[in-house]
């Protein structure tokens, strides 16, 4: 696809950014993924289609090489001497006349915005989340597009008490023993990216392992799939996984589909006390927030005012 350079990125309503903030292999995937990505100038500009099948085929590649490096009988190994998990689902759950949870994220880069914060620091993050009684966090472990590392699970535990939540892009067992070697509590399914079974499987393989599952959807044919397999932690991407436009009101619509029992996520484009006040009086459980902390240079200023602390 080709764009004229007469139309601005804001015209074109799909996430763009500079090549000087793009996530480290956006060039190698450009290359590759011509179809899927289109180059505006001046200021080479890069903005992005159909994304989430690019980062699923690029995170296949990757895991091949992981699993040559780490084979799945070490990773068992590993989960033997690991200890047990924290209860990251009681820790998002919402009392009745309480105020609604924060899943804070760790998160250095993302394909929407490219690199959100220049002097990422995981562990001052987890220290600044722990100080602000966070109720749980999430961590970017996907390395190519948001800059993660699964190692970071492991370190941030050792200097919080939150559960940790490993947000990837999950679509094989093996990253399940995974995520529980590396001491996660919790982790990430994306119904867009998994068939009916093989979420079904995952989910009960997770609580096998004693991880907690929140199970991400978009639309109200995923929550459909995700109820009938048995989910208990629903996660409302308000963002569009192929065009990663983000809008508040998929949780609107999608909430009132939830029974009661389920515990309710929020995730993305939350920026705003208003938003969070908003979410609330809906009944949601809990926010997932990453973008609106890591971009600014206060975090605990930032979660300070998304509470209406004064």
């Amino acid at each position: 696809m080709r764009v004229a350079t007469d139309i601005s990125p804001a015209a074109l309503a799909i996430p763009c950014f500079s090549s000087k903030s793009a996530p480290r292999n956006v060039s190698g995937i450009i290359a590759n993924q011509r179809d899927s990505f289109a180059k505006y100038r001046p200021g080479y500009i890069i903005c992005i289609v159909g994304i989430l099948q690019t980062i699923v085929s690029q995170k296949r590649q990757t895991l091949k090489n992981v699993k040559a490096s780490l084979p799945l009988r070490y990773i068992r190994e590993k989960i033997a001497d690991a200890g047990s998990t924290r209860d990251f689902r009681s820790a998002v759950k919402r009392p009745p006349n309480t105020a609604i949870r924060l899943i804070a994220e760790i998160k250095k880069a993302s394909p929407s915005q490219g690199i959100i914060r220049k002097n990422f620091d995981h562990l001052s993050i987890a220290r600044t989340y722990e100080e602000k009684h966070v109720d749980a966090i999430s961590v970017l472990t996907e390395e190519d597009f948001f800059e993660g590392n699964i190692s970071f699970i492991p370190q941030v535990k050792k200097i919080t008490s939150r559960p940790v939540l490993r947000k990837d892009f999950i679509f094989d067992d093996y990253q399940i023993f995974e995520a529980r070697a590396f001491e996660a509590d919790a982790i990430l399914l994306i119904a867009a990216i998994l068939e009916r079974n093989q979420a079904a499987e995952y989910l009960h393989l997770a609580r096998e392992l004693g991880l907690s599952v929140l199970f991400e959807i978009h639309g109200q044919r995923e929550l459909e799939i995700a109820l009938s397999i048995g989910v208990d932690m629903v996660g409302i991407n308000n963002r569009n996984l192929d065009t990663l436009q983000v809008d508040l009101n998929t949780t609107i619509t999608l909430r009132k589909f939830i029974p009661t029992g389920v515990i309710v996520v929020s995730e993305s484009g939350i920026r705003s006390r208003e938003n969070v006040m908003k979410l609330e009086e809906l009944g949601v459980d809990a926010l997932l927030i990453g973008s609106s902390l890591m971009a600014v240079p206060d975090i605990g200023q930032k979660i300070d005012e998304l509470r209406g602390s004064p």
